[in-house]
Order: C-alpha cells, then structure tokens, then sequence
C-alpha cells in the first residue's frame, strides 16, 4: 500500500458527517478521577456479564442488542456472546485476561497467531504502540493474513452511557490487514473505544472499516456502529 496514503487514511475519521461523529461521544467529557495512577482492570470472573446497544453511527436507529457474559475464566477467558437480531454469535477469547487471542466483534472473527492487548497494557500512562500479527478463522487450517494494528491513547474521559457514568480511558485503533478475501484490498479498520476499569470492558466503542475492490474502483465500507453499555454484573 502506498504510505502516503497510509497516512491520509485517519483524516476520513476526523471528517466524518456531525450526526455521525456526535453519536456516542456527547457523552464524554475530559475528567481527573483521582485513581488514574493506580488504575488496574476488573479481574475476570464467571458471571460477570456486559449488555451493548448497537446503533447505527449516521442516524442513532437501534440495530442490535449484543450480551456478552464470562463462560470460562482462567489462564484462557472465553466469553460467550448472543445477539438479540442474529442469535449466537462468534465467542472472544482472551489469553490471559486483556490479551485477544479471538476477536469476534467484526465481519467475521479472528484469531491471532499471538494475543493483542484488549486494551493499552499500561493503563494509568498509556503510549502509542504498534503490534504485528497475522490471523486467520478460528480454528481452521487456512494461510494466516497480515494483521497490523496501531494503538493511540487520547486521554481519560468521565463517559455517560445508558449503564451509568463512568471514567475511562479513550483509545484509538487503526488497524491495516490483508483480506482472505483475495478480491478485497488495502483493507482499513477503525476502532474509537473508551475502556472503564471498574467494568473491564469498554463502556462506549465506535468502529467501522473501508476497503478497495479490485477491478470495481472506489472504496466500499463496513457498517459505521456505535456500542453502548446498557447493564452490566
């Protein structure tokens, strides 16, 4: 891919519609709770339990509800995840805790020939990092794709969702990798997520994808989604 256009690929972001930048991060505002320095990730345990709404980021209609619940906890974390629209979805699995060896929230689920932090591995300073992985299905014993992603801290924030409000750590992912899907190229995803401790797990989390298909011209898009926690145990 040519990297001048790596590097004009965060602009889109920045410049998407008002309606759709608003949607979700209203309710974030700058904060200094006082236990920023010593923040530290709810321990998993089995029962705990995270219920999202699904929106779509240009016009807020509510697309889905997502519970997601601990079914396994341990040096491997499995967490179980039902969709209100679409049934049983794909399981994540963490090893160990805040470390994503199966990423089930996009397309189709992957899984990574070495775990990615789940969130910034430092929390109370968190910095820039970079992770080279490569992926493939679940399970299977396909060719593994580049998956290279990007991690931007920008700040701690008291978030307002319907759960509550809560201070969390805002992050940004960019992520580049190579579809398995041969026709698919210089594939793009991006994730905006603010990450509470006290919950372990994010509380708000925006994403959305762009991609270029060979012989078609113009990029096409993934689904622009908005996640907010309802309830969570």
């Amino acid at each position: 891919m040519d990297r001048g256009r790596r590097r004009m690929l965060w602009i889109p972001l920045a410049a998407l519609p008002a309606a759709c930048k608003s949607l979700g991060e209203a309710g974030a505002k700058a904060g200094t709770a006082p236990d920023h320095a010593t923040a530290v990730a709810r321990p998993a345990a089995l029962g705990q339990r995270w219920v999202y709404n699904v929106r779509n980021s240009f016009n807020g209609e509510l697309v889905d509800e997502v519970t997601e619940s601990v079914a396994s906890a341990g040096p491997v974390v499995r967490i179980a995840r039902q969709s209100r629209a679409r049934g049983r979805l794909a399981d994540e699995v963490q090893s160990p805790w805040g470390m994503i060896s199966v990423d089930a929230h996009w397309e189709s689920a992957v899984e990574f020939d070495r775990p990615l932090p789940a969130w910034p591995e430092s929390l109370p300073a968190p910095r820039i990092a970079s992770f080279d992985r490569q992926y493939r299905a679940p399970g299977s014993d396909t060719a593994r794709f580049e998956w290279d992603m990007t991690m931007r801290p920008a700040g701690w924030s008291t978030v307002t969702v319907p759960a509550g409000a809560f201070d969390a750590l805002h992050y940004r992912n960019q992520i580049r990798f190579a579809s398995d899907d041969v026709i698919r190229l210089e594939n793009e995803r991006f994730e905006s997520i603010w990450f509470a401790p006290e919950v372990g797990r994010w509380v708000l989390r925006r994403d959305w994808g762009r991609y270029f298909v060979s012989g078609r011209g113009g990029d096409r898009y993934e689904d622009f989604l908005v996640w907010e926690l309802v309830a969570w145990a």
